[in-house]
């Protein structure tokens, strides 16, 4: 019976019409007397079996809502990247549908690299997300001009959006840092609060709406493309409106363990440290806070940023982060 079992079955007239237990009686199936009863006693089993009472309505309200709450699924490995494509493109508006997608892309996904897939939740997971104005099954970028509005908590924007619109293979942005990264942050969703949840959300896509406009563009090389990408970076994450400076100190420690590895690349870096310095503008002028906010109130985050933003090198970075983790993890 599924979801719709939970709730008070309504009045169904044709099946007391041929009710088994009515035929056992002296009044039949077919019998005159038995019409005349049913005239008679209809009108209050109506009245009886569709009166719900408010809960009940709220409840079977709230189950058509979440049995149509778009769905999406999320790999924990690369290899689920690779060979669950097609599905990862998909918005899905019923759980069963999402479930046999990822049935599916688990049996795609050769054993010998399930070693890499979250232990847990396997090698991808559905995920419930939002969409508006309402849940609409299938590709979730259908065309070009469907691209021009990202949707939120997905990440096949980078896959059938920018590698669509501009190829740059596998070591290019979008398939070897854009899309895996967002995925990431997906799957380690729980680990951050509720603020800082709120925040990534807004990040994901503000990152993708500033790669709206070059996809236009003829003539964009993979160069310039990444060199855009990144330099985004800074801005989506210190939003004045929604910024990394109001995330607190734990969640920011969960959140550079996360990219940790990008770190040592040159754009990661210098992504880093202009965070760090656009964190400490935003919070001091002069030698005053500006805005007290949950970063900025710890003096353990004001102490990371600096650090960071006068961190030398990877190694000098990967130090001071070491440090934050250490104090982070003796005041718990």
């Amino acid at each position: 019976m599924g979801r719709w079992g939970r709730g008070r079955r309504p009045f169904q007239l044709p099946i007391l019409m041929c009710n088994p237990l009515l035929a056992r009686t002296r009044i039949g199936c077919n019998d005159a007397a038995h019409m005349r009863w049913l005239v008679a006693v209809a009108p209050l089993l109506v009245v009886m079996g569709c009166s719900a009472s408010p809960d009940e309505v709220a409840s079977t309200s709230q189950e058509i809502g979440s049995a149509t709450q778009p769905v999406i699924l999320v790999p924990t490995s690369s290899a689920a990247i690779d060979a669950c494509a097609s599905s990862l493109a998909m918005t899905f508006c019923s759980a069963a549908d999402a479930d046999k997608a990822r049935a599916s892309c688990e049996r795609a996904i050769p054993e010998s690299a399930k070693d890499d897939c979250d232990a847990d939740r396997g090698c991808v997971f559905a995920f419930p997300t939002e969409r508006a104005p309402a849940c609409h099954a299938g590709v979730t970028y259908p065309s070009k001009a469907s691209c021009a509005t990202p949707q939120p908590d997905d990440c096949s924007f980078y896959a059938s959006c920018m590698e669509s619109s501009i190829a740059c293979g596998p070591d290019g942005y979008a398939r070897s840092f854009g899309e895996p990264l967002c995925y990431k942050f997906l799957e380690r969703r729980d680990d951050f609060s509720p603020h800082a949840q709120h925040w990534l959300k807004g990040v994901r896509q503000c990152l993708q709406q500033q790669m709206v406009p070059l996809l236009a563009k003829s003539g964009q090389t993979c160069s310039a493309l990444e060199d855009a990408a990144y330099a985004s970076h800074v801005t989506c994450y210190t939003n004045p409106t929604d910024s990394i400076c109001q995330v607190g100190f734990s969640d920011l420690l969960v959140l550079f363990g996360i990219i940790h590895d990008e770190l040592f690349s040159a754009q990661g870096f210098q992504q880093v440290k202009g965070v760090a310095r656009a964190c400490l503008t935003q919070w001091f002028s002069g030698s005053r806070p500006r805005v007290a906010t949950a970063s900025n109130a710890d003096p353990r985050a004001e102490t990371l940023f600096r650090d960071l933003a006068n961190a030398d090198d990877h190694s000098a970075m990967s130090r001071v982060l070491d440090v934050a983790r250490m104090q982070n993890a003796t005041t718990r």
